[in-house]
């Protein structure tokens, strides 16, 4: 069976509640929370009370983190001492680092073997997420290509998650299939996967629920190997209740459901 996983940033405390419901009643397998910066006071405590598995994501460039540029190393430090204060207190099987804007892939393999030597614990658990070429603000992105992601994975020896709708994007900047593109990041061995709907032809990640774009939902689910760890990333629209979140889940539940089904009859 596949595990499902709700994403949450450590500042939406106000999430807690309705997200410990539908925990309760199956509706999804971990948390994968984004760490805010400056939340571990005020916020770390009330994510050690719940009872969630977690998998946790390091900040991204929009709070500053950036492997890729040798001048970002300092303010990289500080975040990552942010990120193992999180790792420390809610036991994540896996964290999740983006590998950077407007610098090199050299210089992130170099930064994270600095890393890894300082924060070995954390980066035991450390696995790279794929990029689109093209950020939401026209940032060009690192570690977009499955070659550049290649590069990063055997350099480092750290674990894959790739996001599809990243995935997909880049086909889109390339110009190619998507479908060639998506599965040669799958022959990088990915660990977990990032999932919402979106537009084809898209540069830029959109995060529609599902069934709102026309990503081959059907053809994507194919792709995932059995018992993969899938992130739902789609919008959430309310702060009183995650109700669009539940639709989205039961919604891949069911296409989870019926490649089963195709399988067994194929069988």
């Amino acid at each position: 069976m596949h595990k499902l996983g709700l994403k949450l940033w450590s500042s939406n405390s106000f999430y807690i509640k309705p997200a410990m419901d539908l925990y309760n009643e199956g509706i999804f397998d971990y948390v994968e929370l984004y760490v805010v910066p400056g939340t571990e006071e005020g916020y770390l405590q009330e994510w050690e009370k719940t009872k969630f598995l977690f998998i946790l994501h390091a900040p991204h460039a929009g709070a500053g983190f950036n492997l890729s540029l040798k001048e970002c190393e300092l303010k990289n430090r500080g975040l990552i001492e942010e990120v193992e204060f999180f790792r420390a207190a809610l036991n994540p099987t896996q964290v999740i680092f983006h590998p950077g804007i407007h610098g090199s892939i050299e210089e992130t393999i170099r930064q994270i073997a600095i890393f890894r030597n300082e924060f070995s614990n954390l980066f035991d658990l450390a696995v790279i997420e794929n990029k689109p070429k093209m950020g939401l603000n026209g940032e060009i992105c690192v570690g977009a290509s499955p070659e550049e992601m290649g590069k990063i994975l055997d350099e480092t020896g750290l674990g894959f998650c790739l996001d599809i709708g990243h995935a997909i994007c880049y086909a889109a900047w390339e110009k190619s299939d998507w479908k060639k593109i998506v599965e040669n990041f799958m022959k990088l061995s990915p660990q977990m996967f990032h999932l919402s709907d979106g537009d084809i032809d898209s540069r830029t990640d959109r995060h529609y629920h599902f069934g709102k774009g026309n990503f081959d939902l059907s053809r994507i689910v194919e792709l995932l190997p059995s018992g993969a760890y899938v992130t739902i990333e789609t919008e959430k629209n309310s702060k009183n209740d995650l109700n669009d979140f539940k639709s989205d889940a039961l919604f891949l539940q069911n296409l989870f459901q019926c490649q089963g089904q195709k399988l067994k009859h194929y069988l």
